[in-house]
């Protein structure tokens, strides 16, 4: 209790007129001696730790309502308020009662008459708050993996063509090969080729479920950046959507540099590539002409990958919101409104960004990443 007597003696009054001033209000104002003994605090402090009065709390070390794994944090926000540098920070603090609850700390140091400093303290309750924003960030989540999968979804129909074309090739030759034999007329050289067929293909179909599982993966955002090839990254991804395209006559032709490396992730850049190619789907289905074109453009601390369509560009009115969450131009049931607004998330998380080009005659957005 020593450290509450010399505070009680040499106190300063503006100290003592922020505690009554504030007495009532709906925040916690705690004072706290150099080692961190509790010299004052208001009545709202002594609600908020659940306890019954603030003559049981005072001389409580108030380092006993930190866990120990935010002890340290505590620490480096102690040192700030004593250098008067800015002192803010959150932590998970104990009340008496053992309940855990999120709290806003600001701090500041106070000069005493003897020399000796003490630390004044605002504590907000920011509990509910932390907890909201935690549901918000699951369901954002949640969200973003709906609409990878309904992403992947569109491509269902054009996944199973992909993969029942070389079925239909190893089943064919196969029987040839069995017929053939049964008559004796097989030759070597035919079981070579025949073989050499097989292989080829099994070897496609292998690549097909092999990407699919790539795209279908789930990557964390905690995973690094790595320089990828992005031709590489983008052929792969059309491995499970070209027969989609081919069936409604759109020719894709991929003209990205095989040396073209940049900062990225894998399975989210593929997210971004179905992104993008689901759109110019939709947009070209009604037309006439249908292509798309891919190219790679480098600077010097940069590159660029266009995504062009013989879609003849968008409206400004529609270009200024398209990257906004859940904003689609798609009939009702056939778009979430989140792939451009997911694309332009992850492209920020590679610090590249994802931009409408309107100065092309065509459809064109481009990917711009870090080397």
């Amino acid at each position: 209790m020593q450290d509450q007597v010399n505070f009680r003696h040499l106190d300063t009054d503006i100290i003592l007129s922020l505690i009554e001033m504030i007495n009532e209000a709906p925040i916690c104002l705690i004072v706290l001696s150099n080692s961190c003994k509790i010299l004052e605090i208001n009545q709202s402090g002594v609600e908020m730790l659940e306890f019954k009065n603030k003559f049981s709390m005072i001389g409580t070390d108030f380092l006993a309502f930190i866990p120990d794994d935010q002890k340290e944090k505590f620490e480096q926000h102690l040192i700030a308020a004593n250098k008067n540098e800015k002192a803010g920070t959150v932590l998970n603090l104990s009340t008496k009662k053992g309940n855990k609850k999120w709290m806003e700390i600001f701090s500041s140091s106070y000069q005493l008459e003897d020399n000796k400093k003490a630390i004044v303290s605002l504590i907000h309750d920011v509990d509910k708050r932390v907890k909201i924003k935690e549901e918000l960030a699951k369901n954002k989540e949640a969200l973003i993996e709906t609409e990878r999968l309904s992403a992947l979804g569109e491509f269902a129909s054009g996944l199973a063509h992909e993969i029942n074309n070389p079925l239909t090739i190893i089943k064919t030759k196969t029987s040839l090969l069995s017929e053939k034999q049964k008559m004796g007329i097989l030759s070597q050289e035919e079981i070579t080729s025949y073989l050499e067929v097989i292989n080829q293909t099994v070897d496609r179909t292998h690549a097909i479920v092999n990407n699919l599982r790539n795209v279908t993966r789930r990557q964390g955002n905690e995973e690094e950046l790595e320089l990828i090839p992005l031709k590489k990254v983008f052929q792969n991804t059309l491995t499970i959507c070209k027969e989609k395209f081919n069936k409604a006559g759109i020719k894709i032709e991929n003209k990205i540099s095989d040396n073209t490396k940049a900062l990225a992730q894998n399975v989210q850049l593929s997210q971004v590539f179905i992104n993008l190619l689901n759109n110019s789907f939709s947009a070209l289905a009604s037309l006439d002409e249908k292509w798309i074109l891919v190219e790679s453009h480098e600077m010097d601390t940069k590159v660029r990958i266009s995504i062009t369509d013989s879609g003849k560009g968008i409206e400004p009115k529609i270009a200024r919101k398209i990257m906004e969450p859940f904003y689609t131009t798609k009939q009702v049931g056939e778009g979430t409104g989140l792939g451009l607004s997911i694309s332009s998330r992850i492209m920020n998380s590679f610090d590249g960004r994802i931009f409408y080009n309107s100065k092309k005659p065509n459809t064109q957005f481009v990917l711009e990443f870090n080397k």
